[in-house]
C-alpha cells in the first residue's frame, strides 16, 4: 500500500498543489460521486481509473478508523472529503518525503434551539386560535388554567399531557383538535409555516385568562464535523493498513 500511495502522490503532482472531492456514503457504501477533484487553480479533473481505484482502496483501508467518529442515529448518510497535497512535506528529518491525505467526514446532528414565546388573547390576529380558546372555555369553568404538551414532526404530531387547574384531563377528539390548532397556529407564527416538516419542535402551552404562553426546543437536522482529521502519509500508512 505504501508504494501505491507514492504512485499516487507522484500523479497528483502533476496535476495541482491541491486536490479535493466529497464522496457520499450510504453507512460504509459509496452513495454518490462525481468523481471530481477541484484543484488548487479551481480547476475540477478526474483520475485515470487506475489511479482511482488506489484512492479506494486506501479509503477502505481506513474505513473503521474514519466510521468510529460517526454517529447513525440521526441518518445513515455521511460525507467524507479527502483532500489531497502531493508536495507538502511531512517529514521534518527528510524533506524529500512528501504528500500527505487528509480524511474528514460530516454526518447529521440534530440541533435543538429554545424558545419561548407569550401571547395575548386580544392582541391575537388569528381567529383560529381564539375560537379554539373559546372552546375550551365553553368545556370548563371560565377561571380554567389550561396546560399541555405535545411535538411536531415530519407533517405530524400529538397532544398529550393534559391538564385543566392541576388536573389530568382525558383529550377528546374536539379538545385535541382545538390544542392542536392552538399550538400549531402559533409555531407557524413564529417559526414559520413549515415548522413541523422536517425534525419540527417539542412544545408546552399555558392558557390562563388572557394570556398564551408557548416554550420548548425547536429541532433541525444539519451536517456537522463529525470531528475525524485522519492523515495518511508515506511515514504512517503502514501502521494503519489491516
Amino acid at each position: 500500500m505504501k508504494q501505491k500511495l507514492k504512485f499516487l502522490l507522484a500523479y497528483c503532482r502533476g496535476i495541482s498543489d491541491s486536490l479535493e472531492t466529497t464522496i457520499l456514503f450510504d453507512r460504509r457504501y459509496i452513495e454518490d460521486w462525481d468523481e471530481k477533484f477541484q484543484t488548487s487553480e479551481g480547476k475540477y479533473v478526474k483520475f485515470t481509473k487506475t489511479f482511482q481505484d488506489i484512492l479506494i482502496e486506501i479509503c477502505e483501508n481506513y474505513s473503521s478508523e474514519i466510521i468510529r467518529w460517526l454517529d447513525w442515529d440521526i441518518d445513515e448518510y455521511w460525507n467524507l472529503i479527502i483532500k489531497i497535497y502531493p508536495n507538502e512535506i511531512v517529514s521534518e528529518t527528510n524533506p524529500n518525503i512528501k504528500g500527505k491525505i487528509v480524511f474528514t467526514a460530516f454526518h447529521k446532528e440534530e440541533l435543538s434551539t429554545e424558545f419561548e414565546y407569550t401571547f395575548n388573547y386580544d392582541k391575537v390576529d388569528n381567529n383560529d386560535i381564539k375560537n379554539s380558546i373559546d372552546f375550551l372555555y365553553s368545556e370548563f369553568a371560565d377561571t380554567a388554567k389550561f396546560e399541555y404538551d405535545g411535538y411536531g414532526r415530519y407533517s405530524d404530531g400529538e397532544i398529550y399531557n393534559f391538564y385543566v387547574d392541576g388536573n389530568s384531563k382525558k383529550i377528546t377528539s374536539d379538545i385535541d383538535n382545538s390544542l392542536w390548532t392552538i399550538a400549531n397556529q402559533l409555531l407557524k407564527k413564529k417559526l414559520g409555516t413549515w415548522w413541523n416538516d422536517g425534525p419540527g419542535a417539542n412544545f408546552s402551552v399555558t392558557i390562563w385568562g388572557d394570556d398564551i404562553f408557548i416554550d420548548g426546543f425547536w429541532k433541525e437536522h444539519e451536517y456537522q464535523d463529525s470531528g475525524v482529521n485522519l492523515k495518511v502519509t508515506l511515514n504512517n500508512i503502514e501502521e494503519f493498513e489491516g
